[in-house]
């Protein structure tokens, strides 16, 4: 992160009841690594030429505050 690194969340679950399995941890675990924003990919308006998968994609950022205030985090800390 202290070169410009960008973090976004990914799953490596190998069945579907681990899909998010500890999901409610990150940002709690984010923030205490210092960090303030989470970055995902944004699919760009149908009709944009795209070369590839990722040329029909935006990088967007959302801060942690931003995150926490998120249903799916509040219901995911139960």
């Amino acid at each position: 992160m202290a070169m410009g690194g960008r973090f976004t969340l990914s799953d490596d679950a190998h069945a579907a009841a681990q899909v998010g399995l500890n999901y409610h941890r990150i940002v709690e675990y984010a923030e205490s690594l210092g960090m303030t924003e989470l970055y995902y990919l944004e699919k760009l308006p149908m009709g944009e030429i795209a070369v590839d998968v990722l040329d029909a994609c935006a990088v967007r950022r959302v801060g942690l505050e931003e995150v926490r205030q998120e249903k799916f985090w509040e219901l995911s800390s139960v």
